[in-house]
């Protein structure tokens, strides 16, 4: 089985990359694949953008941490 895909980076080089390492697996893992392919990419695109939202959103967190910290540490509060 051959796999080929275009992952241009709309949504930035990061999903990009995201979707290039994991698409195909998420496809070849449905449990719609191979009975019903065409369900099984829709699946593995819905399941691709829910965990790079929920990994972007992690980094979001991640972030207000650290700027938060950062302002507590220069003597910055809002």
């Amino acid at each position: 089985m051959s796999f080929y895909g275009v992952y241009d980076g709309h949504a930035g080089k990061d999903a990009a990359a995201f979707a290039a390492s994991h698409l195909h697996g998420y496809i070849l893992n449905s449990p719609y694949f191979p009975s019903d392919p065409v369900l099984a990419i829709k699946d593995a695109f819905h399941k691709t953008d829910n965990i790079f939202l929920e990994k972007g959103q992690k980094e979001v967190r991640k972030y207000r941490m650290l700027e938060i910290f950062l302002e507590r540490k220069s003597h910055s509060y809002v």
